[in-house]
């Protein structure tokens, strides 16, 4: 999951109550428009989000993109750089025929 704050305005309730629902989530929490005067209260974050899952980022300048790309990669897909050549199942009902013994039939 992805969080997207808007770091040029303070920590909103609504801010406060949705990283409180993805706290047990695999998230990255997104601090953007970093461009501008912050405003966040930092001291205030870092008491509900690990530093680990924080990444700063512009989309003005692009800065902190390449940062956002690896920590998605290494957080929901195990590192895979590139998973054109990997078979990736998000369906539990795929996953679950994948795992069910093959039965082969052998015609004579």
């Amino acid at each position: 999951m992805l969080l997207v704050l808007d770091a040029s305005q303070p920590l909103a309730a609504e801010d406060r109550e949705l990283l409180d629902l993805t706290k047990d989530k695999k998230r990255i929490v997104v601090l953007n428009k970093q461009d501008l005067p912050q405003q966040l209260d930092m001291a205030a974050l870092a008491n509900l989000v690990p530093e680990e899952q924080i990444i700063r980022t512009s989309m003005l300048d692009v800065s902190g993109v390449d940062a956002l790309d690896k920590q998605i990669k290494n957080l929901f897909f195990g590192g895979i750089e590139n998973s054109q050549s990997t078979v990736m199942v998000t369906n539990a009902r795929q996953s679950g025929l994948l795992r069910q013994p093959r039965r082969v039939s052998r015609a004579c």
